[in-house]
């Protein structure tokens, strides 16, 4: 069990964030994201030199109710705010990485004091499903989180694009970048990789990707999808893209690319043969000409497969995790 720094809480006191405390959140955040960027130099830059990204972030939060501080006397040692949706049809709110901080010395103190208060307004609200996403090394916050009833859900990883070796394939392979004539093929291995999500243990409903938006992906410059190919049968693909904004939620910028919405995927029967390396191959080369310095992947924690392949390639640098609270208390 882990114990909460000791502090005279009647020094403590908890408000409202206003405009005036944004200079001393960012200064806080930026503390927590330094030595994450220090170890793992390929992470956007942004978000420490254009302060504005995050002032914007906190100004739309200020005086909506769902954004705290925490004050030791009168300095400000946490910050905690929340966006709420609906996440598979029940309502959730979502702490993202930009979302809270805390100082060090402080920090399960603070993030206790603000998790009490806007768990009570969450749940009187009848919101009970809590998701909030920190950074993978701070084992301590992770610590608490999941003493608390979290429990992992997703992991956002990040890799430079210094190329990895191509996978050795059987010679009747062949991998290669998809165009507007593979749409039917690559549309029906769509459709069973959403049928993969849906079943035991993921249980996962994805929007479906139609055709249009796969044409898309085919044809437009700033993304590019690759496929294995046995003949004219299509094993496994990856979708790789670039972006033209950046995101608060997985610190990805514009110097960054995604291997999403479609992800990566491979027929069972040729899960372990070299493909989805050699996928990743083509699409970190393609990243390359692309002049991209960072690449991005998300996955769930749950897709054993995922979890088996990806963190060979990619350095796990956000977690998301989850509570669920009981019926019964609202």
């Amino acid at each position: 069990m882990l114990k909460l720094e000791k502090i005279d809480r009647s020094l403590l006191r908890t408000t409202a964030i206003c405009e005036s405390h944004i200079p001393e959140l960012h200064a806080l955040w930026a503390c927590r994201y330094q030595p994450v960027r220090a170890q793992y130099d390929y992470l956007p830059r942004a978000w420490l030199d254009d302060t504005s990204m995050f002032a914007h972030f906190i100004e739309q939060h200020v005086g909506e109710g769902n954004g705290i501080v925490t004050l030791l006397d009168d300095t400000v040692i946490g910050f905690m705010t929340y966006d709420a949706f609906d996440f598979h049809a029940e309502p959730t709110a979502f702490f993202p990485i930009m979302a809270h901080a805390a100082h060090e010395d402080y920090k399960l103190v603070a993030y206790s004091e603000m998790y009490n208060t806007l768990s009570q307004t969450l749940v009187d609200k009848g919101c009970l499903n809590h998701m909030m996403t920190f950074f993978a090394p701070d084992q301590r916050l992770q610590e608490y989180l999941y003493e608390l009833g979290f429990g992992l859900y997703l992991v956002d990883a990040y890799r430079d694009q210094q190329p990895i070796t191509p996978g050795t394939l059987s010679p009747d392979i062949e991998v290669k970048r998809a165009h507007s004539e593979a749409l039917d093929p690559l549309s029906t291995l769509v459709k069973e990789s959403d049928s993969f999500y849906h079943q035991a243990p993921l249980f996962l409903m994805r929007e479906a990707d139609g055709k249009e938006a796969i044409l898309e992906m085919l044809t437009d410059d700033n993304q590019a999808v690759f496929v294995a190919a046995k003949g004219k049968r299509l094993l496994g693909f990856i979708h790789v893209r670039c972006h033209d904004e950046n995101d608060v939620f997985t610190l990805r910028d514009t110097s960054t690319a995604t291997i999403d919405p479609l992800g990566a995927y491979i027929k069972k029967e040729y899960r372990g043969a070299g493909i989805g390396r050699q996928l990743l191959h083509e699409a970190i080369t393609w990243c390359c000409r692309q002049n991209i310095s960072t690449i991005h992947v998300d996955f769930e924690s749950a897709n054993y497969h995922a979890n088996q392949f990806w963190p060979r390639y990619f350095t796990p640098i956000l977690y998301s995790v989850k509570r669920r609270l009981n019926n019964d208390v609202v």
